[in-house]
């Protein structure tokens, strides 16, 4: 980058990183760096060394406890920031209000968004799915007099909606008072806590995705990607759509100025998830109440409110779309075995900075690189791509004929 004029001989070239989570794979990083630059036995030890001294490492987390965390365990090698991964502009434009140049990185990020839960019937006429909380009419009474009476008059107000006459015994939320309820349920003693989490429940209303209008505007956008894959086979599918992970890279490339983007996650193209849902793969994973447990529980998002981690695939054909809207370039999309060898080491030195090799070499996860105007970097990719779109004329005849009759449904002009 400063033989192209992006960074001054003297600055620092920010490495940042969204989702660190407990911050291992940061001090992994820097350690590397650190031996590189004092390994007498390499060739090109200056040049870490020089690496080392400019490195500004930058860490932005939501959570206070997992910053408490990185700060304690990296000390003063990063720089620790309050920022939300849902809003990257922000915290970018925040430090660096001419634009980012340097480097960012995502470790499964995306991944854990909130998701819209979609189910396509053959049509191809979206339906979203809304969830509508219920708690036991013994845990209102539990819960005070103030906050019961909010709960009956929001229990009245759904069933008014819906036209609802189940469960008379028990009182339905909205998302307000659903958080009311579950920050009292906090406030209890952890003893009491499970018990009082157990009389909650959930249920599961469709209505025509159409109605809400950023899934519409979502569906009509990405249209042509859906009813290519709904059209491979004459079968409805449900499918996540995460809204949260095109706003993530949209919002990268309003404020990169220069440099790459690397996101390592779990996920597929639009065609590739439509079709793993179509074998019973949803792609959706709950894990257990410890944030390292890496043992999936049963695949019900609502066993246990609070307590679990929620994981969805990430759709990346929607989010290479979403950061080239926004003026990145995809420099290369594939698993993420694609990059077990020199590749990488050969991308990052573009920017002068030290191979990744710590995160490679999981088949199930991809791979997309991200730069803004690439070519000017790189005369020939240095990988072979996969796509990350699906022809129409990949298809069969019979499917193709379906083609026409999906696109209106899902553009929102029947």
């Amino acid at each position: 980058m400063i033989e192209h004029g992006e960074l001054g001989p003297s600055d620092r070239f920010p490495v940042i990183e969204f989702g660190a989570g407990n911050g291992r794979l940061a001090r992994d990083f820097l350690d590397a760096v650190r031996a590189k630059a004092t390994d007498a036995s390499l060739s090109d030890r200056e040049r870490w060394r020089r690496f080392a001294e400019r490195l500004d490492y930058r860490i932005y987390e939501i959570s206070a406890v997992l910053r408490a965390k990185q700060r304690a365990l990296l000390g003063p090698a990063a720089t620790i920031l309050e920022g939300d991964a849902r809003q990257p502009e922000a915290c970018l434009l925040r430090d660096f209000p001419e634009g980012l140049r340097g480097f960012v990185f995502s470790n499964e990020v995306p991944d854990a968004f909130g998701v819209h839960k979609l189910l396509f019937p053959r049509s191809g006429e979206a339906l979203a799915t809304l969830v509508v909380p219920r708690v036991e009419s013994r845990l209102v009474d539990a819960l005070g007099a103030a906050l019961a009476a909010r709960i009956a008059d929001t229990d009245r107000m759904v069933r008014a909606t819906f036209a609802w006459g189940e469960h008379p015994d028990d009182r339905y939320l909205d998302g307000d008072t659903y958080a009311a309820v579950m920050r009292a349920i906090a406030a209890r003693p952890p003893n009491e806590r499970a018990a009082r989490v157990a009389s909650l429940w959930f249920e599961e209303v469709y209505v025509p995705a159409r109605l809400v209008p950023e899934l519409a505007e979502h569906l009509a956008q990405h249209a042509d990607a859906y009813a290519t894959a709904l059209a491979a086979e004459d079968s409805g599918v449900v499918f996540y759509a995460n809204l949260h992970a095109a706003r993530f890279a949209r919002g990268l490339g309003r404020a990169l100025a220069a440099g790459f983007v690397l996101t390592i996650d779990y996920g597929d193209t639009t065609f590739g998830l439509v079709q793993g849902a179509r074998r019973g793969d949803f792609r959706l994973r709950i894990y257990g109440d410890a944030p390292d447990s890496l043992f999936p529980r049963p695949n019900d998002p609502y066993a246990a409110p609070g307590t679990q981690d929620v994981t969805a695939d990430v759709d990346f054909t929607a989010f290479a779309s979403a950061a080239t809207e926004s003026g990145l370039e995809v420099v290369h999309f594939g698993p993420e075995t694609d990059v077990a060898g020199d590749e990488i080491p050969e991308l990052l030195a573009v920017a002068e900075q030290p191979p990744f090799d710590e995160l490679v070499g999981n088949s199930v996860f991809k791979v997309l690189v991200l730069g803004t105007r690439p070519s000017r970097f790189f005369e020939a990719p240095l990988l072979s791509p996969l796509p990350l779109t699906t022809s129409a004329s990949a298809l069969s005849e019979s499917a193709q004929r379906r083609l026409p009759t999906l696109l209106r449904a899902l553009s929102g002009s029947e």
